[in-house]
């Protein structure tokens, strides 16, 4: 057990670093074409490259299933769970990540990806419908994120406040919690790149009518430019990131802790915006991204098992007789009052 949780949580932080990275691409690919356009190319990329992998792990893992047959209902071998979660998951995934993008447009990686792993925050509230009541701690380190939102977005500490640009980035991340919690919800007995695949597929199909009302305003040029990040977004990002998600908070089990994991995002953000962008941080910004991955972190501390632990302490064993030495006649009669009382009524036989 103690394995399969740690293989899950390596998964999860692959997640978040590939997600990390991908604000970079974002901001990139999101200069030269629109955001719905560039999330409806993404998505469905993810899904086509999960078609092949899907075939593969059929193969290899002798599971029976065989995704496309005329013996399939409907052709195609989804489960009434892998289909419906999918569908579910495929839109709260394609709201968080427009608003990502509309959000990036105004906003620095580094300091984008800092309010989106505030989804960590939402989680717990959504905790609250399906009667999860998180802990007194994780209530208290969303008023502490909030205050390092507050840093962050305050730059000089000018008190500029937030913009309209972060309380995109902050829907963003209310969307992200929705779309952790769904894929606790529905990941559990299915197939997770199949459900990988529909979700994005789901998320892609959606995005293409939002994309030409937008309008597609973009050039050949355009999107050879963009076309490095994309194929980081649809394959890296998508393809894979998603999919450790899926498989990582299946093996996990526990949403509240695969949200602190993946919220590392924050932290691979900035460190991507720094290296690749030449971002610079000022001091409140700094302090502000610390207090929020303090407030991460506090989050998820099992307080109130030590807090138990503390004041109920495990009765000590009473101590072990050494065999060598010998019994004493007294304790041998208190630890075997019938042997005692036995050679009692002997004694007296033989006095008789």
């Amino acid at each position: 057990m103690k394995t399969k949780k740690l293989g899950g949580n390596l998964l999860l932080l692959l997640t978040a670093l590939i997600w990390g990275f991908a604000f970079t691409a974002q901001k990139v690919a999101g200069d030269h074409i629109p955001a719905v356009a560039l999330n409806a190319i993404r998505f469905l990329l993810g899904s086509l490259v999960l078609i092949p992998a899907i075939l593969i792990f059929d193969r290899t893992k002798h599971s029976g299933r065989v995704l496309f047959s005329p013996k399939n209902r409907f052709f195609i071998d989804l489960t009434k769970r892998e289909l419906f979660g999918g569908v579910f998951c495929g839109m709260a995934l394609l709201l968080a990540t427009v608003l990502q993008q509309f959000g990036l447009i105004g906003s620095p990686p580094g300091k984008a990806s800092f309010l989106t792993a505030l989804y960590m925050a939402f989680v717990p509230f959504y905790g609250l419908i399906r009667k999860k009541i998180a802990s007194w701690n994780v209530w208290l380190s969303v008023v502490i994120a909030l205050v390092g939102a507050y840093l962050l977005t305050a730059g000089t500490g000018g008190g500029s406040g937030l913009t309209g640009y972060d309380f995109l980035l902050l829907g963003s991340a209310a969307c992200f919690g929705l779309h952790i919690t769904l894929i606790d919800i529905f990941s559990p007995g299915t197939d997770p790149v199949r459900l990988s695949a529909v979700q994005f597929f789901v998320a892609g199909v959606i995005a293409v009518p939002g994309a030409l009302i937008q309008g597609v305003s973009f050039t050949g040029a355009d999107l050879l430019t963009a076309l490095p990040h994309l194929l980081y977004l649809g394959i890296l990002s998508c393809g894979v990131a998603y999919t450790c998600q899926v498989v990582g908070q299946q093996m996990s089990g526990t949403p509240t802790i695969a949200s602190l994991i993946m919220s590392l995002e924050s932290v691979f953000g900035l460190v991507g915006g720094v290296i690749f962008l030449d971002e610079t941080m000022t001091a409140y910004q700094i302090v502000g991204c610390a207090v929020i991955l303090a407030a991460i972190i506090f989050s998820q501390l099992p307080l109130g098992v030590w807090w138990a632990r503390i004041r109920h302490k495990p009765v000590a064993p009473p101590p072990v007789s050494d065999p060598t030495v010998p019994v004493t006649q007294a304790e041998l009669s208190d630890e075997f009052p019938a042997v005692q009382a036995g050679e009692d009524s002997k004694d007296n036989e033989e006095s008789q």
